[in-house]
């Protein structure tokens, strides 16, 4: 549940006078930054056992199977999303005031769009559905810019935000390494409980029932 910047890429960061002292510098740095966050998650499960790995799947598998209609099922993995964003409140990084990930890539449905639009009084421009591989690679010059409806470092449409919002957080001891603007040699790694975990039930979903609706 940990991400990290590969070797590779810090290479390809520093000039070409980069340094075997530079490189063991970073890992040694990397792995003692690793080490404390997962002590932190570690932590954070062993006070919170129901949301532990194997709780959330199963958590989420029943919804995906149970005998409802769609929007209960997506309304439940919100609830979940957000049952899971309050209990993890205390132990991480992000804080009311901190807008790092709002500069992040960002992908919602239609359906989340819509919602946006109602609760900002903006108008929802429709797209059609393009094929994912398409979504991720256009979606690449919208890194490091702010969300529009991010207002003085404040969600505007917080209520209403997208499930993707609801699940980012940090278990570093501070938000900088969400910091967009961070060069790859300065680049860390963020630990996280993996939010795919309730995020791709609901991609689940979304494939087995509406199947084509636009994604971006």
């Amino acid at each position: 549940h940990w991400s990290l910047q590969t070797m590779s890429s810090l290479t390809s960061d520093f000039s070409s006078n980069v340094t075997t002292e530079k490189i063991i510098a970073w890992q040694n740095r990397r792995e003692a930054f690793h080490a404390a966050a997962i002590d932190r998650i570690n932590a954070f499960l062993e006070k919170n056992p129901g949301f532990s790995v194997d709780e959330l799947e199963e958590t989420a598998r029943r919804i995906h199977f149970e005998n409802s209609s769609l929007s209960v099922k997506r309304s439940k993995l919100y609830r979940m999303a957000d049952s899971f964003n309050l209990a993890i409140s205390g132990e991480v990084a992000c804080r009311t005031g901190c807008a790092h990930c709002c500069s992040m890539i960002t992908y919602i449905y239609e359906h989340e769009a819509k919602a946006m639009a109602l609760a900002s009084g903006r108008t929802m421009t429709k797209v059609r559905f393009k094929h994912r591989d398409l979504v991720l690679e256009s979606s690449k010059k919208y890194f490091g810019k702010p969300c529009p409806f991010l207002k003085q470092k404040r969600c505007s449409i917080y209520e209403s935000r997208p499930i993707i919002c609801r699940l980012h957080h940090s278990f570093n001891e501070d938000s900088r390494q969400c910091d967009t603007a961070l060069s790859r040699s300065e680049v860390l790694g963020i630990a996280t409980i993996n939010p795919d975990i309730i995020e791709q039930p609901y991609h689940d979903l979304n494939r087995d029932f509406q199947p084509e609706e636009p994604w971006g």
